[in-house]
């Protein structure tokens, strides 16, 4: 499948299709007027870039195709979404959108500081709350983008990027839960998107932590003065914050079966099956199985990847990117938010699922030794 595009080309390309500061629709280009309604929303969410690897254009580059520039989700998934259909017949679009933010292991809160001005991926992340509040903004109130309204929403996540999807889920029950009366059109459009969802994807996701990150963070901590990313502490093992945020995001999904108003949605993992060149690190397995497969519905091995060629197809026979293809085929056009639920007995299983959350929270603020739980609580009471 080879290709004439270059780096340089496609980057000019993508950069002219930025919706917002956090945002890029990458297919199809909102700018041509023949642009018809998509049948889906996919949002890619890449992860953090290991010193000596960053990508200025990780949202882009983190999901190109193995042995050329071209963007699998431009290139390959219209095919596999329309395999089989008949001259004449109905073909399936896709809407993809994807996320920006920083994500340079050695930059943080004081590079945000010292780069007033920049673009989001020349500035750092203050605080993963607070970067959950501005994907909500941006990803689902911002009219240029109205993510996940009106078809079926499936979250793609590399790396950090699925436990970011974790916290970007977990943040939108949470508002939509406690958003005052008064702001009845966000409350909608919060409530759609959750019944919209129907699957998230997780590539090489460490839902329990990186042995590896042990070395990067004596690294990083050798250069004095460098600053470490506010979200690398999800990747580390044995991190109460992450733990946290798997049981939250459990006990969400677990909740879903008593009519929280958010559709039934799936969890695949893919995991690369090869090591992985991490320059100095070593020669590794970046991601070990037992920390991929946490809460997941369904679990794979790219054998043929390492951790940064998982999210990138070869061609049509890749079978991450088959599995998405046949799934979003398959999925149901309706939101099941529109079920039938009685009011009060929503309301008291969202106050259910926020005590609970609430008390997570409290406790494992409480082990860090964090002065900020009290803060937490409140931005979970809105």
């Amino acid at each position: 499948m080879s290709s004439n595009l270059t780096r340089e080309s496609q980057h000019q390309k993508f950069e002219g299709r930025r919706v917002n500061d956090y945002v890029y629709q990458l297919c199809p280009d909102r700018n041509e007027n023949t642009v018809q309604p998509a049948d889906v929303d996919i949002i890619l969410f890449h992860g953090l870039q290991m010193p000596g690897r960053e990508h200025p254009e990780a949202y882009w580059r983190t999901w190109k195709m193995r042995k050329s520039e071209d963007f699998w989700p431009e290139k390959l998934l219209p095919q596999l979404l329309n395999e089989g259909v008949q001259p004449g017949g109905k073909t399936l679009r896709a809407r993809v959108l994807a996320i920006c933010y920083e994500g340079r292991l050695d930059q943080g809160y004081e590079a945000r500081r010292a780069a007033r001005g920049a673009k989001v991926e020349e500035a750092g992340v203050t605080d993963d709350y607070l970067l959950v509040e501005d994907l909500i903004e941006n990803l689902i109130f911002d009219d240029g983008v109205n993510a996940g309204q009106n078809v079926p929403v499936f979250l793609l996540g590399h790396d950090l990027g699925g436990i970011l999807i974790k916290l970007f889920v977990i943040g939108v029950e949470n508002k939509e839960a406690t958003m005052n009366d008064d702001k009845a059109s966000k409350r909608e459009k919060l409530r759609n998107f959750l019944g919209n969802l129907r699957s998230v994807h997780f590539f090489a996701t460490p839902h329990s932590g990186m042995p590896i990150m042990d070395k990067v963070v004596e690294s990083i901590e050798s250069k004095p003065g460098t600053p470490q990313h506010e979200m690398l502490h999800y990747l580390k093992v044995l991190n109460n914050k992450k733990a946290r945020v798997n049981q939250a995001f459990q006990l969400l999904r677990d909740q879903t079966r008593d009519n929280l108003r958010i559709s039934r949605f799936t969890t695949r993992a893919f995991l690369a099956g090869s090591n992985t060149d991490m320059g100095k690190f070593g020669n590794v397995q970046a991601v070990v199985e037992g920390t991929a497969r946490l809460g997941i519905d369904e679990f794979y091995t790219y054998s043929r990847a390492d951790h940064f060629q998982v999210c990138q197809p070869e061609g049509t026979h890749s079978s991450p990117f088959r599995i998405l293809a046949r799934e979003i085929r398959n999925a149901p056009s309706t939101s099941s938010s529109e079920q039938p639920a009685n009011r009060e007995e929503v309301r008291e299983k969202r106050r259910e699922f926020l005590d609970n959350l609430e008390n997570l929270v409290y406790v494992t603020s409480s082990t860090e030794g964090s002065s900020s739980s009290s803060g937490i609580r409140n931005r979970l009471r809105g």
